[in-house]
């Protein structure tokens, strides 16, 4: 043991060297420092301990300075001093991951190095205070049996993995760099995903032989017979495995089995994030996790995501309870573009193992509840890719662009959205594949974002409505006159409206109702801009709790243009979709993205509704291009740095010198919106184009 006084008594202090030492303090393990201040400039590594096995290392009150660039005034000698070190070091290092009982606790350390890595079981950080100089660092960390709690850190990600981790009421922030993560479990992935041959008791064997990957690995029913079961792999060959216990529904033939690295039992309890990109993440292969009560500002939010990350890395069981985004503006994030924060749920489409032929489509996030969280400002509920078995209720989103958020990306199956409140949300409901709501919730939903559209013109009758919607949701899915009930509601909340024209939101909200145009031969003949002949077609759907609608839809006259539409009206019934077929012939020299105006009219029991929106035509993706190439990658970076001939000043008609001989710019008509980079650039080394 090191002992001092106290740390504003007892200080270690390091010279100034041009090259300094490897590490400052280095022990094997069964050693404690404590109650010290340790100072030192130009720097490697703080304090290590490499041994396998090491343990019973105890750190307590220390205050730690490692800065390389204190007092720079050059911008010179900054960069002079900054490659010191090689790979990036650490202020605190403690990585055995056979090590056990260790501890970080009431430290404050100030270091351009990453500040703290332990890694073993039976692990303490603590009240801990951390600031990165750079603004990029972090702090992993895990095993079996890991609290990382009250800990205070500036621009550091701060990681974990393993099983048994407890991660709470810690507060991150103001990372500006790099990815920006205030948190990840960051999870790789797996070594087989595929069939089985045989399955006796804790036995399996694999149709194929597996690549493997280290660490905390289970053994996952994807889908088939058994899915949703997982164990602990004990044992295993390339083609046989060994698991923990039996099945309680042994798989078969018709199983999917993933063998993958996971971080499992984790408690994220009353953490407050703010100032980065996502603010707290299992990203892979997350299993039994509860996130509950934690804050995040200024940030992408909160994901749950399955996903193929070199291998499988699905996550199951997962509860988000009671969290709050108070901020919802994240200003550029891993998870999310400018503007865009969320509690998202995420499975990526396809997975495949590089090398074997098998191809997964089913959900790699399944089990998941979202449970009584806040998600203000512009924050939001979002559902990406092919997500199944989720619950959603008691979550409230106010003044937000989206409430809970879907598109045509999503391949869900099996949500129940029940109970959620939507306060001054523009557009509550997405699209949610195979989703299960109180069809009176799900009206009341659509009726508080039209009163939402509306403002002060909302008519007042809709009160009653709201709460006779209310007493409906009451009632039993299976009550025969519930849907007629509902029906009822939605006609006297239309009956309702002033006269119009109204925009056709007021329809999709209080009716529920599809109005979307599709035109692929339009969009061909709009790419070609050669003129010609091409159909759109308006779909017209309701959902079972609205009523019958007869839809009457045209297209306003454009110059030049031959717009040929229906005549009769469509009768649209609860629960169907029909179709209004246009026939529309467009000049020459018409290309692109096209709006046209559309009148709808909307006729149910005692009431007309009239709408006018732009209707959309064609895509307006760029298909003409100019390109010049190939010119050496002179850096061998991915992204030459150098600057060659064209981006030093667009000339499209001037010609450049490269080792293979004059180049000039060459139009690239591309029809199906791709460019074949082989063609144009070659196949083999790196190589450098231009396009515009």
């Amino acid at each position: 043991m090191i002992q001092g006084a106290a740390a504003n008594l007892s200080l270690l202090e390091w010279a100034d060297m041009p090259q300094p030492p490897e590490y400052l303090l280095k022990g094997k393990d069964n050693f404690s420092l404590q109650d010290l201040s340790i100072f030192v400039l130009n720097h490697m590594w703080g304090i290590v301990s490499e041994e396998e096995g090491a343990g019973n290392i105890w750190l307590r009150r220390l205050h730690i300075r490692m800065e390389r660039t204190l007092a720079i005034s050059t911008q010179h000698e900054y960069y002079q001093r900054r490659p010191y070190g090689g790979t990036p070091a650490w202020g605190i290092s403690l990585p055995s991951r056979k090590g056990d009982n260790m501890q970080v606790t009431d430290c404050d350390l100030t270091t351009d190095a990453h500040p703290i890595q332990v890694f073993g079981s039976n692990l303490v950080v603590a009240r801990n205070r951390v600031y990165s100089t750079t603004g990029q660092s972090w702090i992993p960390g895990g095993g079996r049996n890991y609290i990382y709690e009250d800990n205070e850190s500036y621009g550091v990600c701060v990681g974990y993995g393993g099983n048994n981790v407890y991660f709470a009421r810690n507060r991150v922030r103001n990372l500006y760099t790099g990815f920006r993560e205030l948190n990840t479990t960051d999870s790789g992935g797996g070594c087989y995903l595929g069939k089985i041959t045989a399955s006796q008791g804790t036995e399996l064997t694999l149709a194929e032989k597996m690549n493997w990957m280290w660490g905390r690995t289970k053994v996952l029913i994807m889908e088939g017979t058994g899915r949703g079961q997982y164990r602990e792999l004990v044992a295993h060959d390339e083609q046989h495995l060994t698991v923990d216990r039996p099945w309680e529904v042994p798989p078969d033939e018709t199983s999917v089995i993933a063998v993958t690295p996971t971080t499992g039992k984790v408690l994220a309890i009353e953490n407050d994030m703010a100032d980065g990109s996502v603010a707290l993440a299992l990203y892979g292969g997350a299993y039994n996790c509860v996130m509950a009560g934690n804050q995040a500002a200024r940030s992408t939010g909160f994901i749950s995501r399955g996903m193929h990350y070199n291998g499988p890395a699905p996550s199951q069981y997962v509860q988000w309870l009671d969290n709050r985004i108070t901020e919802g503006y994240g200003i550029r994030g891993q998870e999310g573009n400018a503007g865009d924060t969320a509690l998202s749920l995420v499975s990526g489409r396809v997975t495949w193992m590089p090398g074997k032929p098998y191809r997964y489509n089913g959900p790699l996030l399944r089990a998941q509840v979202v449970r009584g969280n806040r998600l203000e400002a512009n924050a939001y509920i979002n559902i990406f890719g092919a997500v199944a078995d989720v619950i959603i209720e008691g979550n409230t989103v106010r003044e937000s662009r989206f409430g809970i958020a879907g598109g045509t990306d999503v391949d869900a199956s099996g949500i129940v959205l029940r109970n959620n409140r939507f306060e001054a949300v523009d557009k509550p409901l997405g699209l949610l594949g195979k989703m299960l709501i109180h069809p009176a919730e799900h009206a009341a939903i659509g009726l508080e974002a039209a009163a939402n559209l509306l403002g002060k013109g909302a008519p007042a009758a809709w009160e009653r409505v709201r709460q006779d919607l209310a007493s409906l949701q009451a009632e039993s899915l299976a009550a025969p006159e519930l849907l007629p009930k509902v029906q009822a509601c939605v006609n006297q909340a239309v009956k309702a409206l002033p006269p119009g024209p109204h925009p056709p939101a007021l329809a999709r909200f209080l009716l529920g109702m599809d109005l979307s145009w599709y035109a692929p031969q339009l969009d061909q003949v709009l790419r070609s801009g050669a003129g010609g002949s091409g159909g759109a077609r308006l779909t017209c759907g309701l959902p079972a709790w609205a009523p019958a609608v007869e839809v009457g839809a045209q297209l306003q006259p454009v110059e030049g243009w031959e717009i040929v539409g229906p005549v009769k009206t469509v009768e649209v019934k609860p629960g169907t979709s029909v179709f209004h077929q246009f026939a529309l012939t467009v000049p020459p020299g018409t290309w692109g993205l096209q709006t046209v105006q559309a009148d709808y009219t909307l006729r149910g029991p005692e009431w007309e509704l009239q709408a006018s929106e732009k209707a959309r035509l064609g895509s307006g993706r760029v298909m003409e291009w100019c390109v010049v190439g190939p010119f050496p990658n002179e850096s061998g970076l991915p992204l030459d740095t150098t600057t060659h001939g064209p981006a030093q000043r667009l000339d499209l008609g001037a010609t450049y010198d490269s080792p293979a001989g004059p180049l000039k710019w060459k139009q690239v008509s591309s029809k199906d919106l791709t460019l074949n980079l082989k063609e144009l650039l070659g196949d083999g080394k790196m190589q450098v184009g231009y396009g515009v």
